[in-house]
């Protein structure tokens, strides 16, 4: 498809249209439809206290943490089961690990 002359209709596409496109052409690795549609887009402007940009960049570690440790919980739940499921000796170093995972959620907290 030749999306060079669809993109002079860029302009009048809604925000969540623009998105639409730019995600897929991220998918497709299309840099060049990619600046197009970045291009047609419209520019805002945007009044903000100056503690913002810390808020945001707070949230965005605390996010990270929260990932982490869930994804701790999810091996300590793992393991657990894997623990309960095997034989020994591998039950041992299994409920070893899962030990081992549930005292990182812990002290991660």
């Amino acid at each position: 498809m030749n999306t060079k002359s669809l993109s002079k209709h860029y302009g009048t596409l809604s925000a969540a249209e623009r998105l639409s496109l730019l995600m897929a052409a991220g998918a497709r690795g299309d840099d060049v439809e990619h600046a197009r549609v970045v291009a047609a887009a419209p520019w805002e402007t945007w009044r903000v206290p100056d503690t913002f940009g810390r808020a945001l960049a707070f949230l965005a570690v605390f996010g990270q943490h929260r990932m982490e440790r869930l994804e701790l919980a999810a091996l300590f739940f793992k393991t657990s089961a894997l623990a309960d499921s095997a034989t020994e000796p591998l039950a041992t170093r299994l409920r070893d690990a899962a030990r081992l995972y549930g005292y990182l959620v812990r002290v991660h907290g």
